[in-house]
């Protein structure tokens, strides 16, 4: 088994490092990284504010739907 451990992602919609998020998520899911026998932990916050924005919530709610592993 393999761990990836992740940082605070912090994601906002108006955040100048949204769109390096939305590349950050396509490269894991593209990668080896979106297989059996890889489990990603993530350490922190993954949205900024308790109160985030649809699009946002979205994009995690995808990302988790196509996550393989």
């Amino acid at each position: 088994m393999k761990l990836v451990k992740i940082g605070d992602i912090h994601s906002m919609l108006k955040a100048s490092h949204f769109k390096a998020t939305q590349a950050f998520f396509k490269y894991i899911l593209a990668s080896d990284l979106n297989g059996k026998g890889v489990t990603l932990l993530f350490l922190g916050d993954i949205v900024h504010y308790a109160n985030s924005e649809p699009a946002v919530v979205a994009l995690w709610l995808k990302f988790c739907n196509e996550y393989l592993g």
